[in-house]
């Protein structure tokens, strides 16, 4: 055997241009979906109308002189507290002068903490607003959307249907999970109706075309729910549900929305809800700190101007 050998020319070592992480892209999240109303205060409170007093008319048919009927409206008040997430990783001294370069620790730091901090508010999008119970109308088809006997365009069609009827406002947004969104692109009712037009690709913006809506969100971030060392159990957060609602591109006053996330400007947080801080710990050998933090309140505001459809899929 020739020596030295190939193997013995070359000592291994870390490549600089490359490693592998799993923070995900952010576009896949349902909080950068939506605008957030910004607040100076961790909490405040913001004025509602009766929809009862609005949407009856006291108006008369008079005569000559007559007086016109006297109107009013209830008005009542809400309130939103904006509670505070933070996460942070310490990079020590000695483990940042000893890293490759390609771990480059700041940079992936910044990185993992914003996903970690995202995924919470994700999560608690979830729980406030795509959970069965929190809207006026909460259903399960009686065939699901993965049968290909089922009625997706139907159902939606009936819920966009009540809630304009029951409101006044016809929802403008639907918002679904991975699942629903393969379920119901290979549905052959959806096939049917794009043939003649289309690749054969149901598309979200399709889908908002199809019944009317200025959008479709289709939320692909994924979450681990097992603590650390346990089995990993990774699914997406949004589940097999669906939401139909009435969602302003922006809050303003006199208009009415399903939900505000309010977010705590106040606090140093940006329009986002987040902020990344970085700073040292004397008291840790001078360690170097990536903080990131939220402040945030996912509060449903009108609960008549949400459709949710719960469990949706098999």
């Amino acid at each position: 055997m020739p020596k030295p050998t190939a193997r013995d020319m070359h000592v291994d070592e870390a490549l600089s241009n490359i490693s592998i992480n799993w923070a995900q892209e952010q576009n896949k999240f349902i909080c950068n979906a939506f605008s957030n109303v910004s607040s100076d205060f961790q909490s405040n409170k913001f004025h509602v109308w009766s929809r009862e007093d609005i949407l009856r008319s006291e108006a008369k048919k008079v005569g000559p002189g007559g007086m016109a009927p006297i109107r009013g409206e209830g008005l009542s008040q809400d309130t939103f507290f904006c509670d505070v997430w933070k996460v942070r990783e310490l990079l020590d001294q000695q483990r940042q002068a000893n890293a490759d370069a390609a771990l480059n620790l700041r940079e992936t730091a910044t990185k993992n903490c914003t996903n970690d901090v995202l995924t919470r508010i994700d999560a608690d999008w979830a729980t406030e607003l795509f959970t069965p119970g929190k809207w006026a109308t909460d259903i399960t088809p009686a065939v699901l959307w993965d049968n290909s006997t089922s009625t997706p365009i139907e159902d939606i069609r009936a819920g966009v249907r009540a809630m304009a009827s029951g409101t006044g406002y016809a929802p403008n947004v639907l918002v679904m999970g991975p699942e629903v969104m393969d379920a119901i692109a290979d549905h052959p009712d959806f096939l049917e109706r794009i043939k003649y037009t289309q690749k054969g690709i149901v598309s979200a913006d399709l889908l908002a075309s199809i019944f009317g809506l200025e959008k479709v969100v289709v939320a692909e971030a994924v979450r681990n729910t097992a603590v650390e060392g346990a089995t990993e159990a990774t699914s997406h957060i949004l589940g097999k549900n669906a939401l139909l609602a009435y969602k302003p591109d922006t809050a303003s006053i006199n208009t009415p929305s399903a939900w505000y996330s309010f977010v705590w400007t106040g606090f140093g947080i940006n329009n986002s809800g987040m902020r990344i801080r970085n700073y040292d710990l004397p008291e840790r050998d001078n360690s170097n700190v990536v903080e990131c933090e939220a402040a945030y309140d996912h509060h449903l505001v009108a609960r008549d101007l949400g459709y949710f459809f719960s469990t949706v899929v098999s």
